[in-house]
């Protein structure tokens, strides 16, 4: 996967969107709502996350060590870095840094 395609940039803005509209839900709802879209947006980290790495693993080793391999790797530590925490408080807190960039 040298990029996400368009079905799955929707999907992640989607999931985003759905995270940040969860935040405006009820009150006693809010926690609920809020760790199962997080729980979602996580699976979809794990799936994209996959697909990089076997790209990254089919490509040869000269390949890895180049500039867009390290560019590629740079990447992949940016998803790995997204995951989000399942909170047992109400308070909704997105980073603001929070980035799940399209391609590397």
């Amino acid at each position: 996967m040298r990029k996400l395609s368009k079905e799955q940039i929707k999907k992640k803005v989607i999931l985003l969107a759905s995270l940040k509209i969860s935040a405006l839900t009820e009150e006693k709802f809010k926690k609920d709502r809020y760790n199962t879209k997080i729980k979602e947006l996580n699976q979809f980290i794990d799936d994209i996350r996959s697909d990089m790495q076997d790209y990254y693993d089919e490509r040869s080793e000269k390949w890895q060590e180049s500039d867009n391999g390290q560019m590629y790797q740079d990447w992949i530590d940016q998803w790995d870095n997204c995951y989000l925490e399942v909170d047992d408080f109400l308070e909704v807190n997105i980073p603001e840094d929070f980035d799940l960039p399209d391609e590397p």
